[in-house]
């Protein structure tokens, strides 16, 4: 049954014939567009006539060259010879392997694209610039009677021949072309050619260029030369192997200011080869190979700027290249001066070098002095350490200048600058428990010490004379306490001071009787102290000691466990009057959360009615707040304190809780 479309009209019928064409018309200029993009822009009418002709190139014969012609095609274009002054098209043939476009009328030419591409023969053309570079595969390169004044070789390190005469070129590098075989560079305008890395050259022209100083010596399979008609004063075709070279093969002729060749053998030479020269030019095994040499203000302090004058025998113009021994960056001129930043001993050395050889000399610069002495003692102290400080009162920060270790019954500091300085001895205390860390001369607090004066050039001797330490009896006091950072060190606020010299001594005596260090939490102990009265020295050098404890050990006060110092940028003091506990008659005191932030309990039991204070110090010992000065009775306490209302800003604070006079002390950190 037939269906009939009853919206079918003439006037829609002509709609659709009308959207017919447009359809058609689309996809005919679709095609057209394909058929454009397809092919290649040619615009120099003699290279399209070449691709044309070559049915290789051209497979179907349409009047075009398509992109994938050009692609697929990977053999030999020949257009020499045929007045073509645009190659535009060339960069669609990728894959092409050789191209002749000698005796043209080229004036550039960009092969970059054709990367496959081994033979190249554009001589004879206009040529300004010439892009071979990324050919990483040619071989054969000819571009000869052109105009080029800068070439860069291909990179791939297989180009063997390379014919470039008759240029403008002022450089060559041959630094990614060690395998020519053939090089032809003459008439150019080169004043310098370095070819030590042409390690496969055979056959070399260089003629009628600029060329002062041409060495070859490395090029050991050369058998044809062709140095004639430069401006040569130095020529070394010392190769150890000049016998491959033949009489007409050797042409250095033309040179007026060379004198000497310098050969493997005078006599072949002369033999072989006067016909290629001057007749005022010798044949010699060592024509001026030399010497190296130079001189320095050294010693000079550190900082100060070392001058090194060259002082090296050559009669031809040399090359410099400057060592100073310190890492830093060479330098390359005759006469440099250099600035040693630190102390010790330095190697610098010069090697000079022209075209007959190099040589290279070297010296020792000590930059500083020495500072050695005698360690005096009853016997050998060789464990330990020696320490170097700078004399400097008002340390920021706990460092020396040297810290070295004892290796015999004396010691050695060397390359120190000018200044002021102290040194110190610390023996191993498990070797040598009866010796305490001295200082030079024979002095245990830093401030009390010689002070060491050292120069730029005069080494320095300073002895120690070694403290022994005092052995008391065995008692049963236990002293302890933590040193700690205050405002100004330069780091937190209340964070332990490690390896700190702590020194116990009889008050009112120069007697020592105990020595230790604080450990990584800045803590220290001595026990086992007999009854008596002593004081606790802390020895930092360049921080005085502002104040230091002095404590009684009898049969009611053995114990002291809070005997805190703190430093700050200039000093060390204690935590006065509140570091002091005993230990025997305190009660127990909680404080927490520790560090607090807004809130701050603090917690204690008394087992019997006692009169109660408590109160809050900073570091200073200045008191900040009172909480409880009253009688309690017998019972648990705990405070609530906000730190806030109290006014404790970021910091350390020694809580000081007093029970009938008995005190005990706890540090918390408020950290917000």
């Amino acid at each position: 049954m037939a269906v009939i479309n009853r919206n079918f009209t003439p006037s829609n019928q002509m709609v659709m014939k009308k959207r017919i064409h447009i359809i058609a018309l689309v996809v005919f200029i679709g095609v057209i567009q394909t058929s454009v993009k397809a092919q290649i822009n040619v615009p120099d009418a003699n290279f399209k006539s070449v691709l044309l002709s070559n049915s290789s190139i051209n497979t179907n014969m349409n009047g075009e060259i398509e992109q994938s012609e050009a692609i697929a095609f990977n053999g030999t274009i020949a257009a020499d010879n045929l007045n073509i002054a645009d190659l535009t098209g060339i960069e669609e043939f990728i894959n092409l392997s050789s191209l002749y476009v000698n005796n043209n009328l080229l004036t550039t030419l960009d092969l970059s694209a054709n990367t496959q591409l081994m033979y190249l023969n554009c001589s004879e053309n206009q040529l300004t610039s010439l892009d071979v570079s990324g050919l990483v595969n040619m071989t054969d390169l000819y571009c000869s009677e052109n105009s080029l004044a800068t070439l860069d070789l291909p990179l791939g390190g297989v180009l063997s021949i390379l014919d470039c005469s008759v240029n403008n070129l002022t450089v060559l590098d041959f630094a990614n072309s060690t395998s020519i075989y053939d090089l032809n560079c003459s008439n150019n305008s080169l004043a310098n050619i370095y070819l030590t890395n042409c390690t496969n050259l055979h056959y070399l022209n260089c003629s009628y260029n600029l060329i002062q100083c041409l060495d070859v010596s490395g090029n050991t399979n050369l058998q044809s030369v062709n140095v004639s008609n430069n401006s040569l004063e130095a020529f070394n075709i010392k190769n150890g192997n000049n016998t491959d070279i033949s009489y007409f093969d050797f042409y250095a002729n033309n040179n007026p200011s060379l004198v000497c060749v310098q050969v493997d053998d005078t006599l072949y030479a002369q033999g072989n080869w006067t016909s290629g020269i001057d007749n005022w030019v010798d044949f010699n095994t060592n024509c001026g190979i030399p010497q190296a040499g130079f001189t320095t203000n050294a010693p000079v302090c550190i900082g100060s700027p070392v001058i090194f004058t060259d002082t090296s025998v050559s009669p031809y113009l040399l090359n410099y290249v400057w060592d100073f021994g310190d890492g830093d960056p060479f330098s390359f001129i005759q006469n440099p001066v250099h600035t040693y930043t630190g102390g010790g001993d330095y190697f610098p050395n010069l090697t000079v070098s022209n075209c007959y050889g190099s040589s290279y000399a070297s010296t020792n610069i000590s930059m500083g002095v020495d500072i050695t002495g005698d360690i005096l003692a009853s016997t050998t102290v060789d464990d330990g350490f020696v320490m170097l400080f700078k004399f400097q009162p008002g340390y920021i920060a706990f460092d020396t200048i040297a810290n070295e270790p004892l290796e015999g019954p004396s010691y050695y500091l060397g390359g120190v600058g000018p200044g002021e300085y102290l040194v110190k001895i610390i023996p191993n205390p498990v070797t040598f428990p009866d010796l305490l860390p001295t200082y030079h001369y024979s002095e245990w607090a830093w401030d009390s010490a010689d002070v060491i004066t050292v120069g730029c050039v005069n080494n320095v001797m300073a002895d120690v004379n070694m403290i022994p330490e005092i052995t008391l009896t065995t008692g049963v006091g236990l002293l302890h306490g933590q040193i700690i950072e205050g405002p100004g060190y330069g780091r937190a606020q209340g964070d332990p001071v490690h390896g700190v010299d702590v020194k116990l001594g009889i008050t009112a005596t120069s007697q020592l009787v105990g020595n230790t260090t604080t450990d990584n939490n800045g803590e220290y102990s001595f026990g086992l102290v007999p009854f008596g009265t002593y004081t606790i020295f802390v020895d930092i050098p360049g921080l005085l000691r502002d104040s230091s404890y002095t404590i009684t050990i009898d049969s009611s006060n053995y114990e002291y466990l809070n005997l805190d110092y703190i430093i700050d940028s200039s000093k060390i003091f204690i935590v006065n009057p509140i570091g002091i506990e005993d230990h025997a008659n305190q009660t127990e005191l909680n404080v927490f959360p520790n560090p607090a932030k807004d809130q701050l309990f603090l917690n204690y039991v008394l087992s019997s009615n006692a009169k109660v204070k408590m109160e809050i110090y900073n570091l200073l010992g200045t008191q900040v707040r009172s909480y409880i000065n009253s009688e309690q009775a017998m019972g648990i306490y705990t405070y609530q304190v906000n730190t806030l209302a109290a006014g404790l800003e970021n910091g350390i604070y020694l809580i000081n809780l007093s029970v009938n006079g008995n005190i005990t002390s706890r540090k918390v950190v408020i950290n917000r």
